[in-house]
């Protein structure tokens, strides 16, 4: 099993960010750094970018993965600090041995564990299987990668969409976790890796919210041509954000959002 691990260096992550580096500089790990900060000191694995925001650098690290030969996907925003990052990513590549995701858990958010569907996981019982991840700081199986690279160079070559032009990032998490669900891909939270995100953000909501809803709207216009069932998708998006916000299950099972499952998920 092999990875490769994009993460982004801004100015108020910068410290820990060199802290990752170096814990990965002493390990055998493939990484990248795109550096968005100010201090733009030459680093080996770090490479000056333009800052456009995570939906550019999402896509960017999803170009440069699909020319290598790599397995597991990785992208961290830079901010959660972890103790053993290289320990994280070997987790995430003995996870991923089989396709699916897999991502920290988080709390304090709308998508902390009382957010979420989740149900206990036979192969990996320090996991949680789960309806959501913690955001786009995630591990994800090539075969996910692959389709959320088909889905953004759609978006950007079809349907004209420039990434430089949005500045949050926010809905990327809930569009790979559709994919994921629908195609009977498991999606596993950590049950004691968490990611503590700052509170705040340097983002408009209202703008946040119109760019979520582009990416939703582009979403369910792509999966029409692939001929997936639109109407699940939404459905099963319609829970999710439900759950989240209500914290109601309205009877349903973690198993109600995988339509495919029958038994074979966790075999």
């Amino acid at each position: 099993m092999s990875s490769k691990t994009y993460i982004i260096a801004w100015n108020e992550a910068f410290d820990n960010c060199l802290n990752i580096d170096k814990q990965l500089s002493e390990s055998d790990l493939d990484y990248k750094f795109w550096n968005v900060s100010s201090d733009k000191n030459k680093r080996p694995n770090w490479e000056v970018a333009k800052d456009i925001r995570y939906y550019g650098h999402f896509y960017n690290s999803l170009v440069d993965f699909m020319t290598t030969d790599k397995l597991v996907f990785g992208f961290n925003a830079g901010d959660p600090a972890y103790p053993d990052y290289p320990a994280l990513i070997k987790k995430a590549e003995k996870v991923l041995e089989r396709p699916g995701i897999y991502a920290p858990n988080i709390e304090g958010d709308l998508f902390a564990e009382d957010g979420v569907y989740l149900s206990e996981s036979k192969l990996h019982p320090d996991s949680y299987l789960a309806s959501q991840t913690n955001g786009i700081c995630v591990f994800m199986h090539q075969d996910v990668a692959v389709m959320m690279f088909d889905f953004m160079f759609w978006m950007r070559f079809m349907k004209d969409v420039d990434f430089s032009k949005m500045k949050s990032g926010w809905g990327l998490d809930t569009v790979y976790c559709l994919m994921a669900m629908y195609n009977n891909l498991p999606i596993y939270r950590d049950k004691e890796v968490y990611v503590d995100h700052p509170e705040g953000s340097h983002y408009n909501a209202n703008e946040a919210g119109k760019e979520m809803l582009l990416i939703e709207t582009m979403f369910f216009e792509y999966a029409a041509t692939k001929k997936w069932d639109v109407e699940t998708l939404k459905l099963m998006k319609q829970n999710i954000l439900a759950k989240a916000r209500q914290r109601k299950k309205y009877g349903l099972l973690l198993e109600t959002m995988y339509p495919n499952l029958k038994g074979e998920l966790e075999a």
